[in-house]
């Protein structure tokens, strides 16, 4: 039987799902962590790369990029850096949905702009 990615990726941000409460809280206390210290903190989301449209996890985005507002931390949606591309374009390999070198470069020509604007980076 193969595994329904979109229900086991789905699940995991269940509001009773262990890991997803060990990350709102994990988000909440390095947002104090950052404040308290002056340090600033850019959450950035990627996406999930089988396919990317219609985007299945958007939900999930924007519970992660709720959870961002509510601790006043930047959120950048990695999603439209590569929503025109073709998914396997993207992938590591042809059985591995992981991003590769066009998609990582992709995400670090969205996050270059958010980086200089919140760190005062060149």
């Amino acid at each position: 039987m193969a595994l329904d990615w979109r229900k086991y990726y789905s699940d995991l941000y269940e509001p009773e799902a262990v890991g997803w409460r060990r990350f709102f809280e994990a988000i909440a206390r390095l947002a104090e962590f950052s404040r308290t210290r002056d340090i600033g903190l850019v959450i950035a989301n990627y996406p999930e790369l089988h396919e990317l449209a219609p985007y299945q996890f958007a939900s999930i985005t924007a519970k992660v990029a709720a959870i961002a507002d509510a601790e006043a931390v930047e959120f950048v949606d990695l999603l439209p850096a590569v929503a025109d591309e073709d998914p396997r374009s993207l992938w590591g390999h042809p059985m591995d949905a992981h991003s590769n070198a066009t998609a990582n470069a992709k995400f670090a020509a969205a996050l270059l702009p958010v980086i200089q604007k919140h760190f005062n980076a060149d």
